[in-house]
This record gives structure tokens, C-alpha cells and sequence, in this order.
């Protein structure tokens, strides 16, 4: 993913999850900031050869989605809740 890209309104830690061309999402890795949303990703298409040359998103809900060109296969961010709601208790 390039460097100048930046999530919309990403609520961290999140959950960065695939959604497959069924609709099925399962977690592939949690991020605490912008750079490991990016190494969670990047890892994940490396290991399976895959090469993106485009990143769109857009929010759906409470999530983000990532488009990085399959048009089937999409990233997805989630807030991790538990560990938001834990670090806002913690901080009040």
C-alpha cells in the first residue's frame, strides 16, 4: 500500500478483518495505529502472491472498507471494542 494513503476514520486498536467473495469475514490481525493496519494487510496479500495497484475505501457503519482491486475481496476494519472500551475506562 503506499505511504500516502490514509484511512478515512479508523477507530484503533481495530480488528483488520478479509471479507471473501461470499461475504465471509475472518480476522487476519489487529492493529494499534495506521502502520500495522498496513503491515496486516500487506503481509496477508504477499502471502498469497496477490498485487494491488489501487486502494479505495469507504465507511460502512461502524466499518471501514478496503478495496485494493479484486472487486470481490475486500479489507475490512473494525473497532475492537473490548480493548477501545477497556482503554476509555482506563483513561476516565
Amino acid at each position: 500500500m503506499s505511504d500516502d494513503y490514509k484511512p478515512i476514520s479508523v477507530v484503533y486498536p481495530c480488528i483488520v478483518m478479509f471479507q471473501n467473495s461470499q461475504g465471509i469475514e475472518r480476522p487476519i490481525g489487529e492493529a494499534h495505529n495506521h502502520e500495522e493496519m498496513m503491515t496486516v494487510i500487506e503481509t496477508f496479500m504477499s502471502e498469497r502472491n496477490f498485487k494491488y495497484y489501487y486502494v479505495r475505501s469507504w465507511m460502512e457503519e461502524e466499518a471501514q472498507i478496503l478495496d485494493v482491486g479484486s472487486h470481490t475481496e475486500f479489507f475490512v476494519l473494525r473497532p475492537n471494542k473490548v480493548r477501545t472500551e477497556a482503554s476509555h475506562a482506563k483513561n476516565t
